[in-house]
């Protein structure tokens, strides 16, 4: 089962909670997606494909100068980025500059076991969620 970006986002934005984040101590109402990243693109390379039927896969973006990592989505054969938690970042989207794309598994996002335990609780809400709006139509 694949469903757009659009509606994903909608049905995410109904189930992100701060159990999701990896800092859930400084997750707040008010910014949703704070430190979600990669258990939201793990979910997206799972279940989305855009307009034109492309999956997408899970990109790790690095940094030299910066200890973190930002994860987001792109195209898995094209170059089109999706960042469905770039709002953690404000309004202006004032995400760091990241000097490198590295493609990221889903299968090492499962690895780490906080990061495995997120995505799958995450996964959980998610098909609940869309099984409830499909029981509504």
């Amino acid at each position: 089962m694949y469903i757009s970006p659009e509606i994903f986002t909608k049905v995410v934005n109904r189930i992100i909670g701060n159990d999701i984040s990896f800092d859930p101590e400084n997750w707040t109402r008010n910014n949703p997606y704070y430190n979600t990243c990669l258990p939201v693109s793990w979910l997206a390379s799972k279940y989305v494909k855009t307009e034109d039927g492309k999956e997408l896969v899970i990109v790790k973006l690095r940094s030299k100068k910066r200890k973190d990592n930002h994860f987001l989505n792109r195209e898995k054969r094209g170059s089109k980025l999706y960042d469905f938690t770039s709002s953690q970042f404000g309004v202006d989207n004032n995400r760091p500059k990241y000097e490198k794309q590295v493609n990221y598994s889903s299968a090492k996002a499962l690895s780490q076991g906080n990061v495995r335990n997120r995505c799958l609780a995450l996964e959980s809400r998610f098909l609940r969620e869309l099984k409830r709006i499909e029981n509504e139509s």
